[in-house]
């Protein structure tokens, strides 16, 4: 039997990301000599664009056997880099591993990113496996970042009891969570 491709080990890699605004208040002294305030809505730290390798990464809270059967991603890519958001892509040695997301400001330095997806199924089963979940992104500066991600494996087809067995899962659907750090090239 097939063991899970090594996108599906890009699942939990996903874990990264935020969203919302942070308010800062600036002070500028009015004509009349007093004091008014205005708030201004900025993210956090951004991320330099480009491509950052992954330096280290492990899974926790891994009811889906992940260590053993997913592979990690090697690197991130992060693009359309705006005040307050930015997307990134995570890529593995086969190549590009599920969508690109969305990451918006949370609080802080931390991003949310929302909605990740990737999937794939055997070809000597009857399973096909979905790979969905949401992650948190912490900048430390604009080269260097965390992060962790929540996914949740589930499985459609007749022998999705089997792969489970095999890939000692246990069962579907499942959870697991991975952390990683990176870098800019």
């Amino acid at each position: 039997m097939t063991r899970f491709p090594k996108y599906a080990a890009f699942i939990a890699f996903l874990t990264v990301w935020g969203c919302g605004s942070s308010d800062k208040d600036d002070t500028a002294g009015g004509a009349d000599g007093t004091t008014e305030a205005t708030t201004e809505t900025t993210g956090g730290i951004l991320p330099q664009a480009g491509d950052w390798a992954i330096v280290t990464s492990g899974w926790a809270n891994d009811d889906c056997n992940a260590e053993n059967n997913l592979l990690t991603p090697t690197s991130i890519r992060f693009a359309d880099v705006e005040s307050t958001s930015f997307r990134n892509t995570y890529f593995d040695s086969q190549g590009q591993v599920g969508n690109t997301i969305l990451c918006s400001h949370e609080s802080g330095d931390s991003y949310l990113c929302e909605g990740f997806t990737n999937g794939f199924s055997y070809t000597d089963v009857d399973a096909s496996i979905s790979v969905t979940g949401v992650g948190v992104v912490l900048m430390t500066s604009e080269t260097t970042a965390s992060g962790s991600g929540d996914f949740v494996l589930e499985c459609s087809g007749s022998d999705c009891g089997q792969v489970a067995g095999i890939t000692n899962s246990g069962m579907f659907p499942c959870g697991t969570t991975l952390n990683w750090t990176a870098q800019a090239n």
